[in-house]
């Protein structure tokens, strides 16, 4: 009896840890879901895990997972919000304003290094800093010394990638088109493959700031929907770090791209706002008004802007009766009002003779490009398909070049700088890499929309990627 009292004390005490190992698994498994939908809200919402723990016991005993979960979500909603660097759903400005400045912080420790590292009070303010993102500075560390690292090297690589963030900020903000936001994510991609290697040999370990630029081109890549092959961000393809001062002369060309795409968006929305204000006729309020009007309009003209562009027409249209005469205005106003008169018609005969080929989006951009000249680059030319995209737009001349293997894109240049050249197409299916590439950096350098063909050249595809790629460009 004794024995068998026994065995029966050793089957409870076997099931009681039987049901404590179930028990605590099914906790765990409860709280990490929990946890997964935390992180996929917008604001996280942290529990103690021992509130949790007892919660979920519980609802456990009663033999109820739904009471248990619901019991945990109402302890949740009453719980203190997580500090705001533990959400993961940040606005995608806000992680890149903040990523920036972190990297502005590094950029600075290692100049503290580089000049010797004695300067106490600078280092506590850059520390103090730092804390505000959790964040070390990684040339305080004790086992460096002043020349352990090249101090100079590594700054200006954290200045570059910090420089990079900023432009990335601004390209968010202004929407630039296709061409400028992919540069603003290769160089990105550069600088990140630069912070990589430098942890690696250097820090000895992952870099945080490395980490969430990479996080940061993939967002990018997602939210421009760019499909393009970008390079540098494979370990197995690093940049050569002694290549600093070609990426600080792209990101200097990219930051006056940038800035005088921001500042011709400044002039269109004063332009827009003084084209809505109503004056009294003939008023001093009123001559003010288009006295700022057409000079912002000249402003826009120096910037490159197209006179076609809608807010030009607009408010062209709203001043036309106070306009003075045609001989005291500059030639880029007189450009602009040409263009107003002939949309102002177009949109008159636009119900009485639409286009009964072609769809709605193919005849709007009819009325932007007649009368212009485009260069498309493919493969063999086709005067059939020639034919009926010059009749489909209207176009002057459609120059048909072919892409040859091996042929070099560098005769293009002239013709693409010529100033009767209003677009240029390329269809990457028959053209290479290299020539797109090409193509890509001639036309930056003359501002001229450059427009990627993925579709074939049906003139309802090109109108279809003219108004996804270019639409800013050509004021639509």
């Amino acid at each position: 009896m004794r024995k068998f009292l026994r065995r029966c004390w050793k089957l409870v005490a076997w099931l009681d840890q039987l049901w404590k190992k179930f028990l605590g698994a099914s906790t765990r498994s409860e709280v990490s879901r929990l946890e997964s939908s935390d992180k996929q809200a917008e604001s996280t919402r942290v529990l103690p895990a021992q509130v949790a723990v007892e919660l979920l016991a519980q609802g456990l005993g009663r033999h109820s997972l739904q009471g248990a979960s619901s019991a945990v979500g109402e302890a949740v909603k009453q719980s203190v919000p997580a500090p705001s660097c533990q959400q993961s759903n940040k606005p995608l400005l806000e992680q890149a304003e903040q990523l920036a400045r972190q990297l502005e912080l590094e950029a600075q420790g290692c100049l503290w290094r580089l000049q010797g590292g004695q300067d106490r009070q600078q280092r506590k303010k850059l520390e103090a800093q730092g804390k505000k993102f959790r964040r070390y500075i990684w040339a305080f560390h004790r086992k460096w010394s002043h020349d352990s690292a090249p101090w100079e090297l590594l700054a200006r690589w954290y200045a570059a990638a910090a420089q990079s963030v900023r432009l990335c900020v601004i390209a968010l903000r202004v929407g630039p088109p296709a061409s400028e936001r992919f540069a603003v994510v290769q160089l990105l991609a550069q600088c990140q493959s630069a912070l990589l290697q430098i942890a690696q040999q250097y820090w000895g370990r992952d870099d945080r700031q490395q980490k969430e630029m990479y996080s940061l081109i993939r967002q990018l890549l997602q939210h421009w929907k760019i499909d393009r092959w970008v390079s540098y961000l494979s370990r197995k393809e690093p940049v050569d770090l002694h290549s600093l001062e070609e990426v600080e002369t792209q990101l200097r060309s990219l930051q006056q791209c940038l800035e005088r795409l921001k500042h011709q968006q400044n002039l269109l929305n004063k332009l827009r706002y003084e084209s809505t204000q109503r004056f009294p006729q003939g008023g001093e309020q009123a001559q003010r008004a288009v006295r700022t009007i057409l000079a912002t309009i000249e402003q826009l003209s120096q910037l490159g802007c197209p006179m076609s562009h809608s807010e030009i027409i607009q408010a062209l249209l709203a001043i036309r009766a106070k306009l003075p005469p045609q001989e005291e205005l500059s030639g880029a106003v007189r450009q602009a009002l040409r263009c107003a008169d002939q949309s102002a018609q177009c949109s008159k005969s636009l119900p009485h003779s639409p286009l009964p080929d072609f769809p709605e989006h193919t005849q709007k951009l009819r009325y932007v490009l007649e009368g212009k000249k485009v260069v498309l680059v493919a493969g063999e030319v086709r005067p059939l398909a020639q034919k009926k995209i010059v009749e489909a737009f209207g176009l002057k001349e459609l120059v048909w070049c072919e892409a040859r293997d091996g042929e070099s894109v560098r005769k293009l240049e002239s013709l693409i700088a010529s100033p009767d050249v209003f677009l240029v197409l390329v269809a990457p299916r028959w053209a290479s890499h290299g020539h797109t590439e090409a193509l890509s950096q001639y036309c930056r350098k003359h501002h001229k929309p450059l427009v990627r063909l993925r579709s074939g050249y049906n003139p309802n595809a090109i109108a279809y990627q003219l108004l996804q790629q270019c639409s800013h460009q050509l004021g639509l």
